[in-house]
């Protein structure tokens, strides 16, 4: 993995992106932002645009120039034809569809015909087929990241680490901080699928963290902005999923890789609200000379 690049600013930094990204006026950008994100919103900035998500899922990106692009392949829309409010109006009500569904979407289609004009049924078509169960959760963690365990207090997601030949750029679902602001959590969410090869990517993202702890906690780098950085500071790993399949479980168990591990169960159905539990983990697993929940001690 290689440095990421300068001109990727982390997502909440955003007058400094609209003015050294954009080269505009910072104060443009931000009235469209304000029209176009309505509650439940998130917005993630790159290097040419910002990403406009409900449940994390991209119905809109402002690009460069200030315009915006809607659905599949970031089309064009024409604000008379398709007034943008009516399209996340749209996007609010097949979200409540697939919680109260447990996320099945083959019902959406027939729905999004019978009850919207077609500009804003095809859109939410294209929304049932590629929404992200995995963004969806990381969205409702981010609002609450102590649901997962009570000492952690902020969580920023998609972090960039670098890019990664064929495989592009490259992100940590999330980083969490704990409320001593002595430990840094790489956690890693799974959905529709989990496997053991997640293990692996996952501990080169703790390597990385341990290995970049003074730019993540710079106040110039702007992740973790409002804190001071801690003599002390150890990075640890963790995974969240509705299920861990035995295979999993088992290669977490044996391949910690010199960071503590931690496993979380999303229990029922959680796109209606977070309810979590922590596995527990044998003994060979876990720190020498650490209670269970202690957190490794990162490389320095």
């Amino acid at each position: 993995m290689i440095e990421a690049d300068r001109d990727i600013y982390p997502w909440y930094e955003e007058p400094r992106w609209l003015a050294e990204v954009f080269k505009k006026d910072p104060t443009v950008g931000r009235q469209i932002l304000r029209r176009y994100s309505f509650a439940g919103t998130r917005t993630y900035f790159r290097s040419s645009y910002a990403s406009l998500r409900i449940n994390g899922f991209e119905y809109a990106r402002l690009n460069r120039d200030g315009s915006f692009r809607y659905g599949q392949q970031n089309r064009r829309l024409d604000p008379t034809a398709c007034p943008p409010g009516k399209l996340v109006a749209a996007l609010g009500q097949m979200f409540e569809r697939l919680a109260e569904s447990g996320g099945d979407s083959l019902a959406i289609p027939a729905w999004a015909n019978a009850t919207h004009r077609p500009e804003v049924a095809a859109f939410i078509r294209y929304a049932a087929e590629n929404h992200q169960p995995e963004h969806w959760l990381e969205s409702m963690l981010l609002r609450d990241v102590s649901v997962l365990c009570e000492t952690y207090e902020s969580g920023r997601s998609q972090v960039v680490v670098g890019y990664v030949g064929k495989r592009g750029w490259q992100f940590i679902d999330m980083l969490v901080l704990d409320r001593r602001h002595r430990e840094l959590v790489v956690l890693e969410l799974k959905v529709s699928r989990s496997d053991g090869r997640a293990v692996t990517q996952v501990a080169a993202y703790a390597k990385w963290v341990a290995d970049n702890k003074e730019r993540l906690l710079s106040p110039a780098f702007g992740y973790f902005p409002n804190v001071e950085r801690p003599s002390e500071f150890r990075v640890a790993v963790a995974f969240a999923a509705p299920t861990f399949t035995a295979n999993f479980t088992d290669y977490v168990r044996r391949h910690p890789a010199g960071f503590s591990t931690r496993l979380f169960v999303v229990k029922g159905e959680w796109r209606k609200g977070i309810k979590v539990e922590e596995m527990p983990l044998p003994k060979f697993a876990r720190h020498a000379g650490r209670p269970p929940g202690d957190l490794a001690r990162g490389r320095e």
